[in-house]
C-alpha cells in the first residue's frame, strides 16, 4: 500500500482546534498549571498551553492547533512524514505532539489556513 493510501483506508480526518496555543521554555522548577503538554527532557521543560481569552497575544507567536482523527494506532508507519511533508511543501513549520490515541501538530497561527490546504491535499477531510 502507498502511504498516501493509508489515509483513505483509515479514514483519518483533522479539526483545528479554535484555542490559541503558545509553546514556552520555562525552568524545570516553575510550577505549571493548565498546560496541555508538558515536556521534561534533560533539564529543559516545555510547556504547550491554550492561551486564555483574556490573555493578551502581545509580543508572543501563538499557534493553532490541529488533531488527528482516526484510526492513529501506535502501529502506524509514515503517516507523520506524510503530514510533514505536504506542510514543509508549503513551507510551514510545525511543532509535533503524539499521544497515545491522536497526533496533533501546531502551526503558527498565520499559516493555519495554509496547513488545512496542505492537509486536504493528502485527502483528509476536516471535522468538527
Amino acid at each position: 500500500m502507498r502511504r498516501k493510501d493509508l489515509i483513505q483506508v483509515r479514514g483519518i480526518g483533522f479539526r483545528v482546534h479554535q484555542e490559541r496555543f503558545e509553546i514556552v521554555l520555562a525552568s524545570p522548577t516553575d510550577e505549571v498549571i493548565g498546560a496541555f503538554a508538558l515536556i521534561d527532557y534533560r533539564g529543559e521543560r516545555t510547556v504547550v498551553r491554550a492561551l486564555r481569552d483574556d490573555e493578551s497575544a502581545f509580543g508572543r507567536r501563538t499557534y493553532r492547533m490541529i488533531s488527528f482523527i482516526g484510526d492513529l494506532d501506535l502501529d502506524l508507519v509514515g503517516f507523520m512524514a506524510l503530514v510533514s511533508e505536504a506542510m514543509a511543501d508549503l513551507g510551514i513549520p510545525i511543532f509535533v505532539i503524539s499521544s497515545y490515541r491522536t497526533d496533533h501538530v501546531l502551526v503558527l497561527d498565520k499559516d493555519a489556513e495554509k496547513g488545512v490546504e496542505a492537509l486536504e491535499s493528502l485527502g483528509m477531510v476536516q471535522r468538527a
